[in-house]
């Protein structure tokens, strides 16, 4: 990964799709760059006919997320269309899920600690602003280079 961030370019128009990160029922994260070496994630609604809940969804991560310490939640950057789909612009940091990091293998115990204090730290931040994650889980941790060896590598994803 190069410090050259995608998501600060003004043309989102020239970004290609690399990579679809995960896929759920209504929505896909999808790794895009730039064609220069930077890169970005892209949340956005699988269908291009999204129903105006499913907009109004994103427009509430978005901007509930304007409220946030950055370095506890994964906090989107812009709310763009892409590929004429609304889409929430994410900052690429080149991590991974606590899922994708525990189908690789087990954590050893101060891995695992740490990861869980740092979660924790998340967690009382959300709180502290009244918000509750209702759908957090392995898929929804994202485990920044360095989670578990170094305090303050990891961070929350998708309050929507």
């Amino acid at each position: 990964m190069t410090d050259r961030r995608a998501w600060e370019a003004a043309d989102t128009g020239a970004w290609q799709a690399e990579r679809t990160l995960h896929q759920g029922r209504r929505s896909e994260v999808v790794r895009v760059g730039d064609g220069q070496g930077g890169t970005a994630l892209l949340k956005r609604l699988r269908d291009a006919r999204a129903d105006p809940a499913a907009v109004a969804r994103l427009r509430r991560e978005f901007d509930l997320a304007r409220r946030l310490d950055p370095a506890l939640i994964l906090c989107p950057q812009a709310l763009i269309e892409h590929e004429r789909r609304p889409a929430l612009v994410l900052p690429d940091f080149g991590g991974e899920t606590l899922r994708h990091r525990i189908a690789r293998g087990t954590l050893d115990n101060e891995e695992l600690l740490r990861i869980a204090l740092d979660l924790i730290t998340g967690l009382q931040h959300l709180h502290g602003h009244g918000l509750i994650h209702r759908n957090l889980g392995p898929g929804k941790i994202l485990l920044l280079p360095g989670a578990g060896r170094e305090p303050g590598r990891v961070l929350i994803a998708d309050l929507g």
